[in-house]
């Protein structure tokens, strides 16, 4: 499922089963050698998918994430997580607006975007925009 608003870029892949049919165009480790499972995968509201990068079902790319070019994803994704690599990884949290955010990967902290003003915070690992944040922006569109 993909929600409205995706930035789309050429030549993405979502693959609809756990395990990729075998086909000559797709990377070994990524062909299958069963029966095929099919698993939900969701890309949420403002989810960024980067140039070739894979999306292995099942998984769920949340909220304004990011997903450099390139990258594998086989697990869940954070909201506003910036991810890279093959097998994909986070490093570091991204805002709505598309800026890196000064932020840990873990713990706790708050960061605001240069750009919008719009306030970030990490608690136990888990990135928001605050409740400030959010009123604001509503206000402002009405």
């Amino acid at each position: 499922m993909l929600s409205r608003r995706i930035p789309s870029v050429p030549n993405w892949s979502l693959y609809a089963t756990q395990t990729a049919r075998r086909s000559r165009k797709l990377p070994k480790h990524l062909q299958s050698r069963g029966t095929d499972e099919y698993r939900d995968t969701r890309v949420l509201r403002g989810a960024t998918l980067g140039t070739n990068c894979t999306i292995v079902c099942g998984s769920t790319i949340g909220e304004y994430a990011f997903v450099g070019a390139g990258a594998v994803v086989n697990r869940d994704v954070p909201a506003f997580a910036l991810i890279v690599g093959v097998p994909g990884r986070q490093v570091g949290w991204m805002s709505r607006f598309g800026e890196r955010l000064d932020l840990p990967l873990t713990g706790d902290g708050v960061a605001v975007c240069l750009h919008t003003g719009d306030r970030y915070v990490l608690r136990a690992g888990v990135c928001r925009i605050s409740d400030e944040s959010t009123k604001r922006s509503h206000a402002h569109a009405d």
